[in-house]
Formats: C-alpha cells, sequence, structure tokens
C-alpha cells in the first residue's frame, strides 16, 4: 500500500522506491510523471510550457484522491488508479 499527499498543485503518490506525481499542465491537461527511483528530477525535457492557465482542483483524505483540470480528471486510490468510467 502507498501514501498519496497534495503539494501544492501536484498530487503525489509513492510507494517504496516508486513515485508518481500527476499535475495541471495548462486547461483540459494532466502530466503524469513516474519513476521506480525515489525522486523526480524538475528537468521539462521536450515539454513546452502550458499555453492557458489551469483550473485544477484537487481532493484527498490519504487514501482516496482525485484531481480535476477542467474537463480533465484522473482518480487514485492508495492501491491503484481507476479507470475513468470508474472515477467519474
Amino acid at each position: 500500500m502507498g501514501n498519496i499527499r497534495v503539494e501544492g498543485k501536484k498530487l503525489i503518490y509513492q510507494r517504496k522506491d516508486e513515485l508518481t506525481i500527476i499535475e495541471p499542465y495548462g486547461m483540459n491537461c494532466l502530466r503524469c510523471r513516474s519513476t521506480k527511483n525515489s525522486k523526480i528530477l524538475d528537468e521539462n525535457w521536450t515539454v513546452l510550457p502550458p499555453a492557458t492557465a489551469d483550473d485544477c482542483h484537487i481532493e484527498c483524505d490519504g487514501r482516496f484522491a482525485t484531481i480535476t483540470n477542467g474537463a480533465m480528471k484522473a482518480a487514485k486510490t492508495n492501491r491503484r488508479f481507476l479507470l475513468p468510467a470508474q472515477a467519474l
């Protein structure tokens, strides 16, 4: 079982050395980064800066979390990601 937390506009899931970060990236867009290392470098690599502002809302109780940015929504339990049909 992993740990879910919110830092600013980032939804963070960590389990052992695995790390996943979901964050808004412009309107109607979510950026998901994941690694089996214990940290993610904050490099943009080939990602362009977001062209529009985000409309991000995050709800988290430690066991279940949702991040919504405009028309995009992702849900996460402390065990697994949910499919969009299950999350809505």
